[in-house]
């Protein structure tokens, strides 16, 4: 899975890895850190009938139980926890309009470490990526105030919420982009 890989080095070179899985849907993106890497500590975030689900995937996927935390609710309403060395963010902002983002981005960097690391997953809106172009269109048109936003605006956002060396990365072979940003 790509966010494992490239995430590997980074995992490694840690001591325990706490990860928060924001709006986690499956689990997935968490669930394949935790096989992966013995280091890593999970923390699953979604609506309880969506974590009902990610509990099914966690067992078919053998994860060990006592390494895996949950949280039931809203994920502007509840509290994340932490601190957290890594924060997933993976099909999110596209829901909701820029201050929302900056205000879920100030959220994170609250629940990370002074050395932790946001992972974001998303469509990135620069007018040549068609696909994103087209889910731009139906962000706008089936949410209130949502679409998919430039690397621009992930840049601005991570900055301005204390964050640095902002990395964007293809997902080979897929129509989105990564962005990782370490907290100051």
């Amino acid at each position: 899975m790509a966010l494992q890989e490239m995430l590997a080095d980074w995992v490694k070179a840690r001591g325990k890895v706490r990860v928060l899985d924001v709006a986690a849907g499956s689990g997935i993106y968490g669930f394949t850190l935790a096989q992966k890497f013995p280091n890593v500590e999970l923390t699953t975030l979604d609506w309880p009938n969506v974590i009902a689900e990610a509990k099914t995937w966690a067992q078919k996927l053998n994860i060990d139980s006592s390494r895996v935390k949950y949280i039931e609710g809203n994920l502007f309403d509840v509290e994340f926890g932490g601190p957290y060395d890594l924060v997933i963010m993976s099909q999110i902002y596209h829901h909701f309009d820029p201050p929302t983002c900056l205000a879920l981005t100030r959220k994170v960097a609250k629940a990370l470490t002074p050395d932790g690391r946001v992972a974001v997953q998303d469509f990135l809106f620069d007018g040549k990526n068609h696909a994103a172009t087209m889910f731009s269109i139906t962000m706008l048109v089936s949410t209130h105030k949502g679409e998919a936003y430039s690397e621009q605006d992930y840049r601005s956002w991570l900055a301005e919420s204390g964050f640095k060396n902002i990395d964007v990365r293809p997902n080979v072979g897929m129509p989105t982009s990564f962005i990782f940003a370490d907290k100051v």
